[in-house]
């Protein structure tokens, strides 16, 4: 059987409410070389009955978990199962634009060497409303490993989110797939790792609706620590691939940005009695750095608030 241009991998998990909506949009795509690779991490809502309704469309491929393995796992399976050269991967709640595939197309043909690109999307409410649009982005087209790392170093993962990625299957055979022992920056962490060997690509164009709600796995209590104990190995990494003439900004950037952030972690969880919270973060933040400056640092800054946010990134 002849391999699609695109595979569009979709992981799901309790997501009935929004699920309709994301099928139909990557159903309705001007560009119909592609196959749709569903996997439903054993959802106990009414995902698996709305999942069935799409299960005789020809572009369709959908296959079931009989017990929870979690998110990266999830992707990792969907991934071995997904057939084309390029991978483009999508979130429960969110949509593709109609000329979404068809746009990806022209810019790999363009640049077909990428190990890994990403778009522009607009954020959209729980009622698919625009609550804000593609902001304007001076990232240049194409990043080198060093260019990546010292703009995800100051700023972040620069995707944001899998569903405005597109990966190509020979950096994946290359650098491997998720990290499965991480919950949730598995998808920052392989950003990273594929920028590592090979060039990222930047579309200037917002081919994504990005849904915002109160119910989002990253909005759980409790996993602004999570990501901090996940990031900071990343951050690592990252920072070995800074010039070595930013090294003391970035040392020092992590004092006065980062961990001030952790320390507004640890004092909001005390606030709100999240007692177990405030404690893991406090003894990850105690590893960094002295808790007492950090926190000192944090009154002194307002919460990072009364300091401009300076990075190093030589574009």
């Amino acid at each position: 059987m002849r391999s699609p241009r695109f595979s569009v991998v979709l992981p799901v998990y309790n997501g009935a409410h929004y699920l309709r909506g994301c099928l139909d949009s990557i159903l309705a795509q001007t560009f119909d070389d592609y196959e749709l690779v569903v996997v439903d991490d054993a959802s106990t809502d009414d995902s698996t009955d709305i999942l069935a309704t799409y299960r005789g469309h020809k572009q369709t491929r959908i296959f079931r978990h009989e017990k929870n393995e979690g998110l990266f796992p999830t992707l990792n399976d969907a991934l071995r199962k997904s057939r084309a050269p390029l991978i483009h991967l999508l979130g429960q709640d969110d949509q593709m634009k109609r000329r979404c595939l068809e746009r990806w197309d022209a810019f790999w043909r363009e640049h077909p060497t990428l190990g890994i690109a990403y778009c522009q999307r607009d954020t959209i409410d729980e009622s698919g409303a625009i609550i804000e649009s593609a902001p304007d982005d001076q990232t240049p087209t194409i990043l080198s490993t060093r260019q990546v790392a010292q703009i995800s170093f100051y700023h972040g993962s620069m995707p944001g989110n899998i569903a405005s990625v597109v990966l190509r299957r020979e950096a994946l055979d290359e650098v491997g797939l998720f990290r499965e022992d991480m919950e949730v920056s598995g998808d920052f962490e392989m950003w990273v790792r594929i920028a590592e060997s090979f060039k990222t690509g930047f579309l200037e164009e917002s081919l994504i609706r990005l849904r915002s709600h109160e119910d989002q796995f990253s909005r759980r209590p409790g996993i602004a620590a999570q990501f901090m104990e996940e990031d900071r190995e990343i951050y690592e990494r990252l920072f070995e691939h800074l010039p070595s003439e930013q090294e003391a900004h970035a040392r020092r950037y992590h004092r006065w940005f980062r961990h001030v952030q952790y320390a507004h972690f640890m004092m909001c969880a005390l606030w709100n009695g999240d007692l177990e919270t405030a404690s893991r973060v406090f003894t990850k933040l105690r590893e960094w750095d002295s808790v007492p400056r950090a926190i000192g640092r944090w009154l002194i800054t307002g919460n990072g608030r009364w300091l401009m946010k300076k990075s190093k990134v030589d574009l």
